[in-house]
């Protein structure tokens, strides 16, 4: 009796996998060439961020991965999160889904006001991000190897915290969202380091430290202030911190938002 094909009634049974064979070595082959054409498309998109010493792949990019695979994430549910009659947060449901229907992942998610980030956010905003937390979660399930071959942390992007442990002074730029750090970007222009040193040095002096300017940079990285200060060679021999050494390591999209928040910042301190 062969066992070559597998029948039921007058139908063959599908795959069980999403490659299309059930074969190992197959799999394995098929899985590999997705990713690295997975790979090579998430880089050139910048959807990659580097965090700490892992590269850590955003929600567009599991969701292109998804998609190559026949594989979608459905929202079941978004709730409010409650806490003693007070709504502290969202949280939200998402199932993974095949085109024939079938769930292959599922997970929740939530975002917190608590989160140092979110705090003083929309509520859509926040609603949002519990969504993206659980697309990119659901997705990890069935896909994470996939994403693993290609060379990335399978953990998504958008599930790794900030960092916390900064320290407790840096209120004067806490709202000041950098965004994550893509590959192979413009670093800082010359004309950008000369207005940001009319701010820093005249503008704002007697309110932002430097020390506040390299917290704030290290949040939008999600790196820990010691992390930046070690990467950019920021410490002095006697201790202090130096401002230069940060401004020369800032990439081009960091240096235009540090510049429009610390503007608006010095027209608030120059209102009061």
């Amino acid at each position: 009796m062969s066992t070559d094909v597998v029948v039921h009634g007058s139908a063959e049974l599908a795959p069980s996998t999403l490659f299309g064979t059930d074969n190992p070595g197959e799999v394995v082959e098929r899985a590999a060439k997705v990713a690295q054409t997975l790979a090579d498309l998430v880089r050139r998109q910048n959807l990659v961020v580097r965090i700490g010493q892992s590269d850590h792949v955003r929600v567009e990019g599991w969701t292109t991965l998804g998609a190559m695979l026949g594989v979608f994430p459905v929202v079941e549910w978004t709730r409010p999160v409650m806490q003693e009659e007070q709504q502290v947060g969202w949280e939200a449901r998402v199932v993974a889904r095949t085109r024939a229907g079938e769930t292959v992942g599922a997970a929740e998610a939530e975002c917190l006001r608590s989160e140092r980030t979110w705090k003083g956010r929309d509520d859509y905003a926040l609603r949002s991000m519990a969504q993206t937390r659980a697309v990119s979660k659901a997705l990890r399930l069935p896909l994470g190897f996939v994403m693993q071959l290609a060379g990335f942390d399978p953990t998504p992007a958008d599930e790794m915290p900030v960092v916390e442990g900064r320290a407790a002074h840096s209120e004067p730029l806490e709202d000041v969202p950098f965004g994550d750090v893509p590959p192979e970007v413009p670093v800082v222009s010359e004309p950008q380091k000369k207005k940001l040193d009319v701010l820093v040095k005249s503008t704002l002096k007697d309110h932002v430290t430097t020390e506040h300017l390299y917290e704030a940079i290290a949040a939008g990285r999600h790196w820990t202030l010691e992390e930046l200060v070690s990467v950019v060679g920021g410490r002095k021999p006697e201790g202090s911190l130096s401002w230069g050494r940060l401004r020369d390591a800032l990439l081009k999209h960091e240096a235009t938002g540090l510049i429009d928040r610390l503007e608006k910042f010095a027209q608030r301190v120059g209102a009061e």
